[in-house]
């Protein structure tokens, strides 16, 4: 958790300064969105999960917790800026993730790509669309 915390610590500054939702990709336990939202308060955080398993402290609100398969669940954010995407979403199953991280985000689902781009600066922002 200390290099993931580093690497966000590092990149909320910039993030803050972006437009757009902060996907969380993987709620667990909590302490990344309960990070996040230390990081950069007033930003709208929507969490996806396939459950809820986290501290009642680090839960988001309902309209910011997306329950399912994130496969069928993210496509109602198709089109919406993102200012981060995080995903930390795997189980410790080498089988289960292996699956998982081929489809993991709604730009590998077929029917949906992710523009990425970068500023001068090295500021990234990703836009899920669906393809034609």
């Amino acid at each position: 958790m200390t290099a993931q915390r580093d690497i966000l610590n590092q990149i909320c500054p910039e993030v803050a300064k972006m437009e757009g939702l902060v996907f969380e990709l993987g709620l667990g336990n909590g302490r990344t969105f309960h990070h996040l939202r230390e990081r950069l308060p007033g930003r709208r955080i929507v969490v996806f999960d396939r459950e809820v398993g986290a501290h009642t402290s680090s839960i988001p609100d309902a309209e910011n917790l997306v329950l399912g398969d994130i496969r069928e669940t993210a496509r109602r954010f198709i089109g919406i800026d993102a200012a981060l995407v995080h995903a930390d979403i795997g189980t410790g199953y080498d089988d289960r993730d292996a699956v998982t991280a081929t489809c993991s985000c709604p730009a590998s689902h077929p029917g949906c790509s992710a523009q990425y781009t970068w500023d001068r600066s090295g500021r990234c922002s990703a836009r899920w669309t669906a393809r034609s």
